[in-house]
């Protein structure tokens, strides 16, 4: 348990760091003690990953000091930071899938190792913190939340004293994040220091002793966790205070924009994976599709938005038969689509944010001379324009997409396709991994859409997404459709037990 009164296990003192004309630390404090748990909250590009990775030695700071034990330090790679104690858990795992659990806890380190031996410590190390790793296991054969306990066994291998946690749950599921929060308090009762780095008010509240607060590359607060709340913490991560959404519900007499009738759409392996589905959007409504990730929701998303050919049954938009179409064409026919991987399918990451705003819409008049030439001048006024209106934060234009925070990424697909006018959005996980303030853009975003007309079929694991933002709720379960039902006659509970048991309460 952390003693306020003993002196810092780690400080640093005024560190600054730019990367060309953008400045992610702005002569920043931070200190964190001996059996500590330290949130360092903020914003999707506050400078959190930045800060941690100078403390790790992948960044030199262009000012400011490091001090271990009260000694001043230089941390040039992440091998001084190791020496000293400290360790990180990245957000991209940094494991070598054809080797085995043990072979990658000892890679890199000095000397000889036995393996058997070495596979005893990992088990017994394991055991006693509740992290539960097979030594021998092929690594490349191990669920995403078991990777992340390997990263953290090598990082207690090593005699970690100080782990630094990179938004340690973003892609863990809520048992796996629940075990891991019991790790941590662990860490810290063994007299360890944590510092988990995220972006989720709920996490730094249930886990932290403090929580520092980073917005645009400053420090703006520190807070004991005790004396603060969710409320606070977002005013500070966002600099006002937050509106929640609600969404309206609309009238049940509008007209069908979306019609799905018995789809069934086949998986990576040739198997059924979304299985005789049927439901209808209405102009102006939202309707939530709820599930665990791995049910279905991903494939009958491709297969609606021209990504996947559905196996049998009929997609109809605007009362037009569309099962089948490429994605150009269901553009032209109204349809807008935010996929789940913002990055990978979402925008091409190496274009700058002209390219990528005009994506789709490329041969038209208004940004190509008979399809072939494109009008470069009108395609920057058109971004320029865009990226005010959305605000969009990036160096310039010409920044690679590939470089903005999520959130941006993000406002920028909204952006993208909110211009096209359509009268169908589809929209699958719009704020997974994004900060409190991207979230309220998101939502206000789609809620803004609605009142426009446009229908909306949101796909979301987050229960407290679909509940403040849908109309009517459908629950996803081993490739069937359950509902939908009016958000008003189901609650959170009864729905979570759908997704997880195929069944009513």
């Amino acid at each position: 348990m952390v003693v306020e009164t003993q002196p810092p296990f780690l400080e640093m003192r005024g560190i600054t760091k730019a990367f060309g004309g953008i400045l992610a630390n702005d002569r920043i404090d931070f200190d964190v003690r001996p059996g500590e748990v330290h949130a360092l909250l903020g914003e999707n590009g506050a400078g959190k990953t930045t800060l941690m990775e100078i403390l790790y030695g992948l960044y030199t700071p262009d000012a400011g000091e490091i001090y271990v034990e009260g000694k001043q330090v230089q941390i040039h790679s992440p091998l001084d930071a190791m020496r000293l104690g400290i360790d990180m858990v990245h957000q991209s795992f940094m494991l070598i899938p054809v080797f085995s659990v043990c072979e990658n806890i000892v890679l890199g380190m000095a000397g000889r190792h036995d393996l058997r031996q070495t596979a005893e410590k990992i088990r017994e190390l394991s055991q006693s913190f509740g992290l539960e790793v097979d030594p021998m296991a092929r690594t490349g054969d191990l669920p995403v939340g078991m990777q992340q306990r390997v990263e953290i066994v090598r990082a207690l291998y090593r005699g970690a004293r100080l782990l630094v946690l990179d938004e340690p749950t973003a892609v863990l599921t809520p048992i796996e994040s629940a075990s891991l929060m019991r790790f941590v308090r662990s860490m810290a009762l063994e007299g360890r220091s944590v510092i988990i780095i995220t972006h989720k008010l709920e996490e730094a509240l249930e886990a932290s002793d403090r929580v520092a607060v980073l917005r645009r590359g400053r420090k703006v607060a520190t807070r004991p966790t005790r004396d603060t709340d969710a409320r606070e913490l977002s005013r500070l991560m966002v600099g006002r205070e937050l509106e929640s959404a609600i969404g309206r519900r609309h009238d049940e007499g509008r007209s069908s924009c979306l019609a799905v009738e018995h789809l069934s759409v086949r998986g990576e392996h040739g198997a059924l994976a979304c299985k005789d589905v049927s439901f209808e959007v209405r102009c102006g409504e939202i309707l939530g599709v709820a599930g665990v990730t791995g049910n279905g929701q991903s494939v009958l998303a491709e297969a609606i938005t021209g990504l996947r050919r559905p196996a049998d049954g009929r997609v109809s938009l605007l009362e037009v038969d569309v099962t089948g179409w490429r994605p150009r064409a269901l553009i032209r026919a109204g349809m807008a689509h935010v996929p789940e991987d913002r990055k990978a399918t979402g925008c091409v990451g190496a274009f700058n944010l002209v390219e990528n705003l005009i994506l789709g819409r490329h041969r038209e008049s208004s940004f190509a001379q008979r399809g072939l030439i494109l009008r470069r001048r009108a395609m920057r006024e058109f971004a320029e324009r865009t990226v005010q209106k959305f605000d969009i934060r990036a160096a310039g234009l010409d920044t690679a997409t590939e470089v903005l925070s999520g959130g941006n990424v993000q406002k920028l697909i909204l952006a993208r396709e909110l211009q096209r006018n359509p009268k169908l959005l589809v929209a699958v996980e719009p704020t997974r991994g994004l900060d409190v303030g991207a979230i309220e853009y998101v939502h206000r975003t789609i809620l803004g859409m609605c009142d426009r007309g446009v229908a909306v079929l949101l796909f979301s694991s987050d229960l407290s997404e679909v509940f403040s933002l849908s109309d009517r709720i459908a629950v996803m379960y081993h490739g069937r459709l359950l509902g939908p039902f009016p958000s008003t006659e189901v609650d959170i509970e009864g729905i979570g037990y759908m997704m997880t048991r195929g069944i009513a309460a």
